[in-house]
């Protein structure tokens, strides 16, 4: 995915924090037929484990106060989720996805939603798809990456894919969380049912997440 010149992370490149290494040749991006790419170099890395919960959630407090200096306009993160319910309300755009299914998600979205708005929270520049799949170790250090869902939102969206361990070191609204940790789950559903058949796991997904959400009707 191209990130245009004005997206945060070519901030967050600038700053002190860990950067992604530039191709000797130019980065791009370079277009075909409407589809923009950027290209980086590899680099080595470990996936972070749980051990390194403390540090990343340090470095990722270190990447939001980054972030605040960010004079773009960033999308709140409701207009990520609300796409969702665009989907469900168009069985055409879900065929995969069985009927009983979508209009389980449809109503857990509804649902969701609309607690959301029971809730008062600060809207903050987060990650926006902040989880150890998108943070690893490379040369010493940690290195967040992925950053092209960067968006406005409160702090315990981050947080709901990390352990207990990791959210033990920061102070986060235990309702809110597992509010958001149910919206994101009917919306990681979704997201999974528009190719569920592109590998194996994407459609594992869709199982572990729809089973997971009517265990707690």
């Amino acid at each position: 995915m191209h990130l245009n010149p004005g997206h945060p992370y070519r901030r967050l490149s600038t700053d002190s924090t860990p950067q992604p290494v530039y191709f000797a040749y130019t980065s791009g991006p370079y277009y075909c037929n409407g589809l923009g790419l950027s290209l980086w170099d590899y680099v080595e890395n470990e996936p972070c484990i749980e051990e390194d919960s403390k540090e990343a959630v340090e470095l990722l407090l270190t990447i939001y106060e980054i972030l605040r200096g960010y004079s773009g306009e960033l999308p709140v993160f409701t207009e990520y989720t609300d796409e969702c319910k665009t989907l469900l309300e168009d069985a055409s755009m879900l065929p995969e996805l069985l009927p009983n299914d979508r209009n389980f998600l449809l109503q857990a979205y509804d649902e969701y939603r609309a607690l959301l708005t029971t809730h008062s929270y600060e809207l903050k520049p987060l990650h926006g798809d902040a989880g150890y799949g998108n943070v690893v170790r490379a040369n010493g250090r940690l290195l967040w990456s992925d950053f092209q869902g960067v968006c406005l939102g409160p702090k315990e969206r981050d947080f709901v894919s990390f352990s207990n361990s990791a959210k033990s070191h920061i102070q986060l609204n235990k309702a809110l969380l597992e509010l958001l940790s149910k919206l994101g789950s009917v919306c990681v559903a979704v997201w999974c049912s528009v190719e569920p058949n592109r590998t194996p796991k994407i459609r594992e997904a869709v199982d572990v997440h729809v089973k997971w959400l009517r265990s707690l009707r």
